[in-house]
């Protein structure tokens, strides 16, 4: 599976259909602008590693590999701007793995799992606390449990297991967790920072979107053009239409 970059069109149907979805939906519905010759159920069944890849092949060939980010160090508050590239963050020699469900052992337990995916985490947010979501989360991925023969519910495994069982997900999983170590130039805090890339692409694309609306509005006014029109035009076309209508 392969994502395009998006359009201008692509980029305003995105920031006006998703503007008042949940995260999960946004994400979702980001990709479907990049894959758009993939059903919806298909895209909803990626894992979320899978899907978070796709995603960022999206926002590469859209605007670029580099990614302009800041945080707040948590210890002093201090402001921190910093740069990463994509290839920074994903790791080029993880094999794209199309396999959802797999099977291991532990210290007595036969378990088949499988890595959540979105419909998962959109259950999960419905949960209304976060354990009741971790508990829900664990219920949908353990496929089956077994020890001696005998079936045992995801709830019942011990804390040992369930542990063991988070750790094989996200190893199998890896893009679906991606970590940014960060440094504070102050005090010299250290911390893990979670980079979510359907958060920042969809804020990049609610920056945009009012942009390329006031260059729609500019040209139409001066040439007299269709949106349509306006929208199917390269990027460096259109600014060279904008540059001579002043």
């Amino acid at each position: 599976m392969i994502a395009r970059p998006l359009a201008a069109a692509d980029l305003l149907w995105a920031w006006e259909n998703g503007a008042y979805r949940h995260p999960v939906d946004r994400a979702l519905l980001m990709l479907s602008a990049a894959c758009p010759e993939q059903a919806a159920s298909d895209l909803a069944s990626l894992t979320i590693g899978q899907r978070d890849g796709l995603l960022f092949q999206a926002r590469t060939q859209t605007l670029g590999d580099r990614l302009d980010s800041r945080a707040q160090c948590p210890a002093c508050a201090t402001e921190l701007q910093f740069s990463l590239a994509v290839s920074d963050l994903l790791d080029s020699s993880q094999p794209y793995d199309e396999r959802t469900q797999f099977e291991i052992d532990i210290r007595g337990y036969s378990l088949r799992l499988k890595c959540p995916d979105s419909r998962d985490l959109a259950a999960a947010a419905r949960a209304g606390s976060p354990e009741a979501a971790q508990c829900l989360l664990l219920a949908r991925c353990v496929l089956d449990a077994t020890r001696a023969g005998r079936p045992v519910a995801a709830d019942d495994l011990p804390a040992h297991v369930k542990e063991a069982v988070a750790e094989q997900i996200a190893e199998r999983d890896p893009q679906a967790d991606i970590q940014i170590d960060l440094v504070c130039p102050d005090c010299g805090h250290r911390w893990p920072l979670a980079f979510d890339i359907g958060a920042y692409f969809w804020g990049e694309i609610t920056h945009r979107a009012p942009q390329v609306l006031h260059e729609v509005h500019t040209l139409a006014r001066a040439y007299g053009w269709a949106e349509s029109e306006i929208l199917a035009m390269s990027p460096a076309r259109r600014g060279a239409y904008l540059a001579l209508a002043g």
